[in-house]
């Protein structure tokens, strides 16, 4: 019974953790391309596929103008929904729910911590506070290249080619939340 109430804590956490990230995405009117849990995708046009294993989750965010303070937001969205939940459920309420609220804690902390191979919250937030102009330029060049390639993209091409040999080279290639 046990494995079972760590289990299903483990998945709800994760939901709940990626619901963090939609809900700061819908409050900053920043649509989202594609909700990942587990395996399954749903994109912007609410198509469900799946796409092999994975015990991760993820949100891919179509952020047009994008700032270090609403990045900074949108990357720590998901862990802050983890805190709330461990802040709000009572620690004495049973088997189920102390799982369930522990593992919602251990979520937010592996998700905070800065482990760039995984691109994790705490790897881009980490990046974003370490070099902010060249993570934002980073992700409006990723934004450009998966869903508009527009004339917007051209004129940020001489900056993208004038960073290449500096401290972008250190920025993850894509994000996973």
């Amino acid at each position: 019974m046990v494995v079972l109430y760590i289990i299903l804590s483990w998945i709800g956490a994760v939901v709940i953790h990626e619901c963090g990230h939609c809900i700061v995405a819908w409050l900053l009117k920043i649509n989202i391309a594609r909700l990942g849990l587990f395996g399954f995708v749903i994109d912007n046009q609410k198509k469900i596929r799946f796409e092999g294993s994975g015990l991760g989750s993820f949100v891919v965010f179509r952020n047009a103008k994008p700032t270090v303070l609403n990045l900074g937001i949108l990357y720590a969205g998901g862990a802050v929904a983890n805190v709330l939940v461990v802040m709000l459920l009572p620690l004495k309420a049973g088997l189920g729910v102390e799982t369930f609220t522990l593992m919602n804690g251990v979520i937010a902390a592996v998700t905070l911590l800065p482990l760039n191979n995984l691109a994790t919250d705490g790897s881009m937030l980490l990046n974003l506070v370490m070099n902010p102009e060249e993570t934002v330029l980073h992700y409006t060049v990723s934004y450009f290249l998966t869903n508009e390639y527009t004339e917007k993209f051209d004129a940020l091409l001489p900056q993208v080619l004038s960073t290449l040999d500096g401290p972008l080279g250190k920025v993850q290639e894509s994000h996973i939340i």
